[in-house]
């Protein structure tokens, strides 16, 4: 038996979408620039905002549409990602970089699976929360991938992506009929937050 990892970086995002009431978007469209701070701040200071218009939730909670963390496909930052032969504790034996990008993926057999949100059904008639916390580290999957086989085929892999805004989220990946998910070691660099009606 053999042990896989993959490790891909340094630039990524957990990015949300969800839905809030009419009284929230009335009142944050009118006070957008104000969005992100309100709500990276724990225990939100609701002093002077309208008690219909508060938010009684962290920003990546609000979630009902879709959430995705992991690195950004087809990002120039992006290049490579590595797939990682390792022993049964996850001790790294050998590497291989491939690049990190829809067409190559393509190219070496691996399907690409996207879910998109830009024009969703699930956003039509709706008021929704659009929120990115952009970071920057490393990523890997969850549990290292066991391979009976000499080696990992690539044709059995499968990389899920969500599409939120044009970011291509990778978020899973399978092989065969197992699923991994993606966790990291990042710090964030930077957040957008946003609202939105579909009407």
């Amino acid at each position: 038996m053999k042990f896989y990892n993959l490790e891909f970086g340094p630039y990524g995002s957990e990015s949300v979408i969800g839905t809030i009431s009419e009284p929230q978007y009335n009142y944050w469209s009118k006070n957008e620039d104000r969005l992100s701070e309100y709500l990276n701040v724990f225990d939100n200071d609701n002093e002077g905002i309208p008690t219909n218009a508060q938010i009684h939730q962290d920003w990546f909670e609000i979630d009902d549409i879709a959430h995705a963390n992991g690195p950004i496909l087809n990002d120039d930052n992006n290049l490579n990602f590595a797939i990682i032969e390792t022993d049964m504790n996850g001790v790294e034996i050998s590497s291989q970089e491939y690049l990190f990008n829809i067409r190559n993926l393509v190219k070496m057999k691996v399907d690409c699976i996207r879910k998109s949100f830009n024009d969703d059904a699930e956003l039509n008639n709706k008021f929704f929360f659009i929120g990115h916390c952009f970071e920057k580290g490393v990523y890997y999957l969850d549990e290292l991938i066991n391979v009976d086989t000499n080696e990992l085929m690539l044709d059995k892999l499968q990389f899920h992506f969500n599409e939120i805004e044009g970011f291509k989220i990778l978020n899973k990946i399978c092989y065969e009929k197992n699923e991994y998910f993606i966790t990291g070691d990042t710090a964030t660099n930077a957040s957008e937050m946003s609202i939105h009606k579909s009407l």
